[in-house]
């Protein structure tokens, strides 16, 4: 028995928690929304407005600014917890223009922006993974099944190599105290539930490759372990008999 988390709403978790403007490495560089709002701000406005970069034009005030409605779309967290906002970054501190951008005295806008960087593009690849996404030529390609040999190994690394960068995170947010408890400060941090939902999907995953992929006739599309497939087809029954909030089974018959 496996016992999974549904891995779109866990990213949809993490970007409802980085709403919390206090979320942050253990030395205090940002990674919460405002920080990624500024960057997008900057570059809509500043650095040549949207065309300059014109995949941001997908972006909005509301993915960074959302209420409690838009913290619950899956999409939104996807758009920003993105490649697209790692290269939004990364044309930020190529410009050098920080108007959005509060980066404090000493700090290079690049050692400022390295943790948000990490989170969205630590995330983002993790997504893809869970969605059975790989790219090609710049374009995604859907339904990736995962079989024995590199692409399980690959997979399962780099799975675990996510989970090693978020102990890495919590680490810098742990303490022990003089009597030898430990202290996690959480608030800075994802929330515990986050925090053990996104290890349980990993785990899980890796488990599941060993298990299914033992040789190259078997494969494993990590997408149909998602639970929008049913809720999609839920949402199909639903809508073939209107606005009803009672149907029943004769309604729904074909």
């Amino acid at each position: 028995i496996f016992l999974l988390d549904d891995p779109p709403h866990v990213l949809k978790r993490v970007a409802a928690r980085m709403q919390n403007n206090g979320i942050t490495w253990g030395d205090g560089a940002p990674m919460g929304m405002e920080i990624l709002k500024g960057v997008w701000m900057t570059n809509k406005y500043a650095n040549g407005g949207p065309l300059a970069l014109s995949p941001a034009t997908k972006l909005s005030e509301e993915h960074f600014s959302g209420n409690s409605a838009t913290k619950m779309r899956v999409k939104f967290a996807a758009q920003v917890l993105s490649g697209t906002m790692v290269n939004l970054i990364d044309f930020t501190i190529t410009r050098g223009n920080s108007l959005f951008i509060h980066v404090p005295p000493n700090t290079t806008m690049d050692a400022f922006l390295s943790r948000a960087r990490e989170l969205c593009g630590k995330f983002n690849r993790w997504f893809d993974i869970c969605n059975s996404k790989e790219k090609h030529n710049g374009n995604d390609k859907d339904y990736v099944h995962v079989q024995k040999g590199t692409s399980a190994d690959g997979i399962t690394k780099e799975l675990l190599d996510l989970l090693r960068w978020v102990e890495q995170w919590k680490a810098s947010h742990t303490t022990t105290r003089p009597d030898g408890k430990i202290i996690i400060d959480w608030d800075s941090f994802l929330t515990k539930e986050t925090y053990e939902s996104l290890k349980l999907v990993c785990f899980s995953f890796a488990a599941l490759i060993k298990e299914v992929c033992t040789d190259k006739e078997r494969a494993l599309l990590l997408k149909a372990l998602s639970q929008d497939l049913c809720e999609n087809h839920f949402g199909h029954c639903r809508g073939s008999v209107g606005s009803t909030d009672m149907p029943n089974q004769q309604q729904e018959r074909p």
